[in-house]
């Protein structure tokens, strides 16, 4: 696993982008809203769900250009701003795995993401995530694992 200060929005492929959003149809801040300020079709894709087909663990990829991806990953099922965890770990290690198959499927091997299920999230970065990471990274040693790191509010998952 790498860490970059680089802000998500301006990664070039051929790479996969992770990002956790919620399953009450809301992407209004965090590193949802940059990634669909810069690629509109993003949130499109997520909206065109109703609310009872976003589940957590589920993921869906949008291709936001010729070999780079978006993927959406239900990792909470609700969301708040008052400090409490609403990401799902167990729904993000579902969500990691399935984007490892999708990468390997599609032959991209450059995956970056936010510290997914923290800051918005609630979750802990070294206990609640990372080993998730770490696990799905033993898994697929072809696979690359970059989390973004920009501290700012606009990169908070």
């Amino acid at each position: 696993m790498n860490y970059i200060k680089q802000d998500i929005t301006t990664i070039v492929g051929p790479a996969v982008i992770l990002h956790g959003v919620n399953c009450k149809r809301t992407m209004r801040s965090g590193v949802a809203k940059a990634l669909f300020t810069r690629w509109p079709n993003v949130r499109e894709e997520y909206m065109n769900f109703a609310e009872e087909e976003m589940i957590l663990g589920k993921v869906a990829p949008v291709k936001v250009g010729d070999s780079l991806y978006v993927i959406n990953c239900w990792t909470q099922d609700d969301y708040g701003y008052d400090n409490q965890s609403y990401a799902n770990p167990a729904a993000i290690k579902d969500c990691l795995a399935s984007s490892a198959k999708f990468c390997n499927q599609i032959q991209i091997k450059n995956i970056y993401m936010p510290k997914i299920g923290c800051g918005l999230g609630g979750l802990n970065w070294e206990r609640d995530v990372q080993p998730l990471i770490a696990e799905i990274e033993h898994k697929n040693p072809d696979l690359s694992f970059t989390i973004c790191d920009f501290n700012n509010n606009q990169t908070k998952e």
